[in-house]
């Protein structure tokens, strides 16, 4: 849903693990986080074989590079085989690291005063590491805050 909320025309997700697997929907989502990153000559579209599917993912990952995050024991093949555990991976630090742009100046202690400040007192945490996190409560009234049809 996050990759799809980035409207980008070229890159529209029904099934995460399918739609990555020839590796070029993977490059229009880094361009759209960092513009002008991919070299759409090295892409080849349609990939219709194993190789070039395989090739594209590479190359994908190689710009993946760029954004500084940890891309260990995993390689092209491993999007084109649709491995979970791997392309949830490397789709989580892209996601994080766009959040974090979002975010921007925010700090932990800023965010905290603002979580806390659409909660319930009994709802309220200390910090991040508060146990009371464990359960999600504060999450479902911070989402109840913002939209009470959300939680049942």
């Amino acid at each position: 849903m996050w990759i799809n909320s980035l409207n980008i025309p070229e890159c529209y997700i029904q099934n995460l693990f399918e739609d990555l697997k020839d590796g070029i929907k993977l490059p229009y989502l880094e361009d759209k986080l960092l513009p002008g990153c991919v070299n759409w000559k090295k892409i080849t579209k349609p990939a219709k074989s194993r190789i070039v599917k395989v090739q594209n993912a590479n190359y994908a990952l190689e710009v993946s590079k760029l954004f500084k995050i940890q891309l260990i024991n995993v390689g092209g093949i491993d999007f084109v085989d649709g491995k979970k555990k791997l392309v949830l991976g490397v789709i989580w630090q892209l996601f994080r690291k766009d959040v974090l742009k979002t975010l921007g100046d925010l700090t932990d202690d800023k965010i905290l005063e603002w979580g806390n400040s659409r909660v319930p007192e009994e709802f309220k945490v200390a910090s991040f590491k508060d146990p009371k996190l464990k359960k999600g409560h504060f999450f479902f009234k911070i989402l109840e805050s913002i939209e009470p049809r959300a939680i049942d």
